[in-house]
């Protein structure tokens, strides 16, 4: 469980110019990864680049990973720990909308619009969306998707 949820809105307009924006995001929560996201070649998975520069071995003995072997080589890799937990916490931008209303001449409302939502994510965990399920720390989810659309509004 996070520590902190949080979310706000930004809203600005100016004559028929308006931008609305909704972030959202959690501090302080942490999942632990472990199975294909840990352990190299786990279910016949490969390996990600970063386990394959950042392995220990004795001409790079100060790796952020372990040497890199399977979990039957060298099971004491893999034991439970502390080493395995990764901050999941994150800010994103949910929605963001400019739009533009024309001045009422010829209709009661005509606006244009372009919305995007899922856009921006800023976040220290890589393996994935940490939106994601923290206590499913096996595998990589599908991420939210992002999304951009436009439209017309038009009342008569």
């Amino acid at each position: 469980m996070p520590a902190y949820t949080y979310s706000f809105t930004i809203g600005a307009g100016y004559k028929g110019l308006q931008l609305t924006a909704i972030l959202q995001g959690v501090q302080k929560v942490s999942t632990y990864t472990y199975g294909n996201l840990a352990q190299p070649y786990k279910n016949g998975a490969g390996v990600t680049e970063e386990w394959l520069t950042d392995s220990w071995t004795t001409g790079h003995p100060g790796a952020s990973l372990p040497r890199l072997t399977t979990s039957t080589g060298y099971p004491q890799n893999f034991l439970t720990s502390s080493f395995w937990l990764q901050d999941a916490s994150y800010l994103r931008l949910k929605n963001i909308q400019l739009s533009y209303r024309l001045p009422q001449k010829w209709v009661r409302q005509f606006s244009v619009f372009v919305n995007a939502q899922n856009y921006l994510t800023f976040s220290k965990f890589k393996l994935g969306d940490p939106e994601r399920q923290v206590t499913r720390g096996d595998i990589v989810e599908y991420p939210n998707s992002k999304s951009i659309t436009g439209g017309v509004n038009i009342t008569f």
